[in-house]
């Protein structure tokens, strides 16, 4: 669980709604979150860096994104040196797209680019981020408008890359399937695998809404007891599971707001009662809401 103690209150300088530097960083960096999107592009070897208690060793040309309200550490760094090229941004404006809506739940998946993995998207990233941090210490006319468009071509690409088949084989292989039932992937597997991110997508734009078992069998074209099984073997969880954690994700969001009520936040995220509502946060979140709004409040004044 995220706690004031962590939380960054980060402000841009002129107002901007980002920030680039290219410059020496500390050896570490404690453990910290914000509600800003960070884009790193690393320029030497043996960094070390953790998202969500997850550690990623970066490289030079590696590509790391860090999601809003992610905690996340510098672990290990060569003091003085240039490490990387570092962009926060509020991220807001990109998803307010559509393209970005019904991918946003494969984006939220995504988090680490290897150089060696794709190494065209990564020349095209690093290219998109040097002419970011130009224009940003430029006197350029629009240069804001520029560096918004470089930020949407960026995570166009990041778009593009998390529904390849490259990137869902290994998100399977390492986040829900097993590698031995992707080793022989048919042109058949290939239709149903990309029913079930179509499926993901959906239920994560509609979550709120009052969805059943059967109407996400009907939009992927299954039955729904077949439906059921792909579903659970695809996400590792259930229908009910994976649509109740995409409804935390919206009551966590709606918690930020004091002006709506407890009850105000379940229904808006597609809960039929406060009981349920309560019931769902205390086992996922392992805390009530009410409870999480306190902790959370002073961070957004602080």
């Amino acid at each position: 669980m995220l706690g004031k103690e962590f939380y960054e209150n980060i402000t841009f300088a002129n107002n901007y709604p980002f920030n680039v530097t290219i410059k020496g960083m500390s050896e570490t960096f404690p453990a910290h979150w914000h509600n800003y999107a960070e884009v790193l592009i690393v320029l030497q070897d043996s960094i070390e860096y953790n998202i969500n208690s997850i550690p990623y060793k970066l490289n030079k040309r590696d590509f790391l994104l860090v999601h809003p309200g992610e905690l996340h550490s510098l672990v290990c760094n060569h003091k003085d040196l240039s490490s990387y090229i570092l962009i926060q941004l509020d991220a807001s404006f990109i998803f307010l797209l559509p393209e970005f809506k019904k991918h946003y739940y494969w984006i939220k998946t995504f988090h680490y680019l290897p150089y060696g993995e794709c190494p065209a998207l990564s020349d095209y990233m690093i290219e998109l981020a040097s002419e970011i941090n130009d224009l940003f210490n430029s006197n350029a006319l629009y240069k804001d408008a520029k560096i918004y468009a470089r930020l949407l071509e960026m995570f166009a690409g990041i778009g593009e890359y998390v529904i390849s088949d490259s990137y869902i084989s290994r998100a399977l292989n390492q986040r829900w399937l097993c590698p031995s039932r992707q080793s022989d992937k048919t042109s058949h597997q290939s239709e149903i695998t990309q029913k079930m991110i179509d499926v993901c997508s959906y239920l994560s734009q509609n979550c709120t809404k009052d969805l059943t078992l059967l109407m996400a069998a009907n939009y992927a074209g299954f039955s729904k007891y077949h439906f059921s099984r792909l579903f659970s073997e695809f996400t590792g969880s259930s229908f009910i599971e994976f649509l109740t954690n995409e409804r935390l994700k919206q009551a966590v969001e709606l918690l930020l707001n004091e002006k709506l009520s407890i009850t105000d936040v379940a229904m808006m995220s597609g809960f039929s009662s406060i009981s349920t509502f309560n019931r769902c946060f205390q086992k996922y979140k392992h805390d009530t809401p009410s409870n999480f709004r306190k902790k959370y409040t002073p961070m957004k004044s602080s």
